[in-house]
């Protein structure tokens, strides 16, 4: 997690609305004690939200949550249409989808309030402690495409691929059941800092997943300002192996795509990437969640060990097709 800090503080090009800053928190959501199962779905059950919409011509429910007082919404459904959100007070409103991304299966909408309303929220700019193994967690969610209501479970994994299916960030792994209806909902700490959002669970499993709050916030700003979210392609494929002359573990390249970026800027397989930016590479989950971050980005640097030679590389990342 020492990475996810410093990449954090990368500027991605892009700004948030006047209303999002200027919006000021609850005071109970800034307190450090713990609170109660019926303490957190009282105090954040109205930042939620249960979304309707039509998908391949049949009706489908999931479950949102605000991320700002204007009514802009983040769920987990990509080609929906003619979307209705229900809040937890039961105000039922259209809304409009604003952009989506199909890798991460994230949409954005925005809910059609009166000119003068505002909603409850949760905040994607305030910094989270760094999520533990064991952490108690809660989501709060319309299971069955019912009213919303909190679930607990425990924080079991960080990774980036299970079972076969790889992942384009870092996911965290988690105890709290996912069925229908429980994807796009919010997944809290026991303090009430916004975690992540719940996704699908992996196909044949009862292994269920969310997305951090670190990498919501890029998600947000992309899909608000761009409809969409730049996927970077570097097409250099990295295993972590043994460095016998450093007796460490590394992170060295095992093929390269004909005609990618990392051909074309003179990336040969067997180097080993210790750096990006100037920041310690030391997992490849480290090194997939600063090219996420990165990929609108212009030119990236990486320190890259060839044989007894210690180079500066550059790379400038393609779009993902």
């Amino acid at each position: 997690m020492r990475l996810i800090k410093s990449i954090l503080s990368i500027s991605i090009g892009l700004s948030l609305s006047s209303t999002l800053l200027a919006y000021e928190e609850p005071t109970v959501d800034s307190s450090p004690a713990k609170q109660s199962l019926i303490e957190l779905f009282n105090n954040y059950s109205p930042c939620c939200v249960r979304v309707r919409c039509t998908k391949e011509g049949k009706p489908c429910f999931l479950s949102g949550f605000f991320v700002s007082p204007d009514g802009y919404i983040l769920t987990a459904v990509t080609h929906g249409s003619d979307f209705y959100v229900e809040t937890a007070m039961g105000q039922i409103t259209t809304a409009q989808k604003i952009g989506e991304d199909e890798i991460l299966s994230i949409c954005l909408l925005k809910a059609n309030l009166s000119k003068e309303q505002t909603v409850p929220c949760f905040s994607l700019m305030r910094s989270v402690p760094p999520v533990k193994i064991g952490e108690s967690i809660v989501s709060l969610s319309c299971k069955l495409g019912q009213a919303v209501a909190p679930q607990k479970g425990y924080v079991t994994d960080m990774c980036d691929r299970c079972l076969g299916h790889e992942f384009p960030i870092t996911y965290v792994r988690s105890t709290l059941p996912i069925e229908s209806g429980d994807s796009g909902g919010a997944v809290l700490n026991r303090q009430g800092n916004l975690y992540g959002m719940l996704l699908h669970a992996i196909e044949g499993t009862r292994e269920t997943f969310y997305i951090p709050q670190w990498a919501l916030e890029r998600i947000y700003q992309n899909l608000l300002i761009l409809g969409h979210v730049p996927h970077g392609y570097a097409g250099m494929h990295v295993e972590t192996c043994w460095d016998k002359q450093q007796h460490q573990v590394c992170l060295r390249i095992v093929s390269i795509d004909a005609g990618s970026p990392g051909e074309q800027y003179k990336f040969k397989v067997g180097d080993i990437l210790t750096h990006l930016n100037g920041v310690e590479l030391y997992t490849l989950e480290d090194l997939k969640n600063y090219l996420f971050l990165a990929a609108d980005q212009g030119v990236l640097w990486f320190t890259v060990i060839r044989g007894n030679k210690t180079l500066q590389l550059p790379l400038k990342m393609r779009k993902h097709k």
